[in-house]
C-alpha cells in the first residue's frame, strides 16, 4: 500500500524531470523522453501503483503527446 502510493508520486516526478532537464549529448531528445517514459512505467511496474495494462497502454498514449511520435 504504500509502496503503491509512493509510485504514484515518484514516476510522475521521474518524467517531469526528464522533461526539465536538457538531455545528455549521448541522447536526442526523443530518446531522453522515452527514457523518461521507460523510468516511469518501471516505477509504476514495480511499485504496482496502477494495474500493469493500464502502465503498458501508456506510450500508446503519452508518446504522441510528449512529440516523440506522429499521431
Amino acid at each position: 500500500m504504500l509502496m503503491a502510493r509512493v509510485g504514484r508520486w515518484l514516476g510522475p516526478v521521474v518524467l517531469l524531470a526528464f522533461l526539465v532537464l536538457s538531455p545528455p549529448p549521448a541522447f536526442t531528445a526523443e530518446a531522453w523522453l522515452v527514457l523518461g517514459l521507460t523510468l516511469f512505467m518501471a516505477i509504476w511496474w514495480v511499485t504496482e501503483a496502477a494495474p500493469i495494462p493500464v502502465t503498458a497502454l501508456m506510450p500508446v498514449a503519452v508518446l504522441p503527446v510528449l512529440g516523440v511520435v506522429p499521431i
